[in-house]
């Protein structure tokens, strides 16, 4: 009888931990694992949103998470295909009700508002934000006696209105040249100093790209530092400051010490270079990159080669686990940015 009461107390207290485990989804049934959380079957998907763009003539924004899943056009409308990244706003060149050739820069929140900055985005390149949003900066060429140079402006973002009210323009820096000049920069996150691209146009061999380092200090004085001399552009600083990514030789995604030391292949984009990787950009945790990785078809006359972005590709910023997140789909992405 007491072997009876043990066995009958013993199945009672089985029962009930398994209906808990199952109404708590616990256990897999039918022998099926269950599924890590994320949603993509694979692992802890990285943090944070992929917004991109899509299109050819016309585009539409998108939004997606880390591992390519939930897909959606954003509400920020129909904008051009360059989308800078801010931890508040986006930047979007929108084309000018008052002059339909022209685009002015706009500030684009999530919610779809829009806020006219006063510049127009032809004549501002490479708009950024710093990392913390303080202050705006872009590049503009300016027109002298000797050719056109290139100099680094900023202005400070009033945000106690709830949008960003951009103050007087300040240049910083500016190259006093007509050629090398600057172009494609971002910030580190402290903001006193910025890694940028030069391009030295040589009569015999073309455009050369290289990577800089700038240091602005109080007094208004600025210290540069060559990064890389071969060939890169594109670069992004990572949010935790540690390592800056840039499209290297080989049409690579690489990584680099902000002193110049441990070069870092990242991305293995096959032979001949075939599928050029570009555009890198961190992810919130400093964790991962993702980049466009493209199509190149020749021309059927001649040997010159249009690269098409097409794919966004996510990857670990030690070089393991890449992975496509935009092959479900044939249209082109650009302008992407993770927060």
């Amino acid at each position: 009888m007491m072997r009876y009461r043990r066995r009958t107390w013993l199945l009672t207290v089985l029962l009930t931990a398994l209906i808990a485990a199952l109404a708590a989804g616990g256990l897999a049934l039918a022998g099926k694992p269950a599924k890590p959380g994320g949603g993509g079957g694979g692992g802890t998907v990285p943090p944070g949103t992929i917004y991109f763009v899509q299109g050819d003539e016309t585009f539409t924004a998108r939004t997606m998470k880390a591992d390519g899943s939930g897909k959606a056009d954003s509400v920020r409308g129909e904008p051009t295909y360059q989308l800078h990244e801010g931890a508040r706003w986006f930047l979007t060149g929108i084309v000018s009700d008052a002059d339909p050739f022209g685009q002015e820069l706009f500030a684009v929140a999530d919610d779809g508002t829009e806020v006219p900055l006063g510049v127009n985005s032809h004549e501002a390149y490479s708009a950024r934000w710093a990392k913390d949003d303080s202050f705006l900066s872009y590049e503009a060429f300016i027109d002298t006696p000797d050719g056109l140079t290139a100099a680094l402006f900023v202005a400070e973002v009033d945000w106690s209105f709830g949008f960003p009210l951009i103050g007087e323009p300040l240049k910083v820096l500016d190259t006093n040249v007509v050629e090398p000049y600057l172009v494609a920069f971002d910030w580190s996150p402290s903001g006193d100093e910025a890694v940028y691209m030069l391009v030295d146009y040589l009569e015999d061999s073309g455009p050369v790209y290289s990577l800089e380092v700038v240091r602005f200090f109080a007094d208004g004085t600025t210290a540069t530092r060559a990064l890389v001399s071969e060939f890169s552009v594109n670069p992004e600083w990572s949010p935790d400051g540690s390592r800056i990514a840039f499209q290297g030789t080989s049409d690579a995604i690489w990584t680099i010490r902000p002193d110049g030391t441990d070069a870092l292949k990242v991305s293995n984009n096959g032979p001949q270079s075939l599928t050029p990787h570009r555009d890198p950009h961190w992810s919130p945790d400093s964790q991962y990159l993702i980049f466009t990785q493209s199509t190149r078809n020749r021309l059927q006359k001649g040997d010159l080669f249009i690269t098409y972005s097409k794919d966004i590709v996510r990857i670990s910023a030690t070089g393991g686990g890449q992975t496509e997140l935009t092959r479900d789909t044939d249209e082109k992405c650009y302008g992407i940015a993770w927060r």
